[in-house]
């Protein structure tokens, strides 16, 4: 995934990419695809994060994929209705900590 921002100063800059970033992966998890893993930075090349929300989302998502579990199959697991699920991975929706932390422990155990 290649993506180039810039900005008046580094931090600036590193702000675009964070946002970039967060919005590629958001993008990945509602269309179903594939997120590449992070490579390691260069000398001279700087890191950003995404959200701990976008992050757990992204994550149940690859855990999804890695287990090769549907929504319905997932929605069973957490014994809850499979529109919950689709709150759970919509990066635009607003879900608890708790809960995305609670259906990535569900899936990976």
């Amino acid at each position: 995934m290649t993506a180039i921002t810039q900005g008046e100063s580094i931090e600036d800059a590193l702000s675009e990419a964070a946002d970039c970033l967060e919005e590629a992966i958001a993008n990945r998890v509602i269309r179903r695809s594939e997120i590449p893993v992070p490579s390691e930075p260069d000398e001279n090349e700087y890191t950003v994060t995404t959200p701990l929300q976008t992050s757990f989302k992204a994550s149940i998502w690859l855990a999804m994929q890695e287990k090769n579990i549907n929504q319905t199959q997932l929605a069973n697991v957490l014994s809850v209705d499979e529109k919950e699920v689709r709150r759970i991975l919509d990066p635009s929706h607003n879900t608890k900590l708790e809960t995305l932390e609670r259906s990535l422990c569900k899936i990976i155990l």
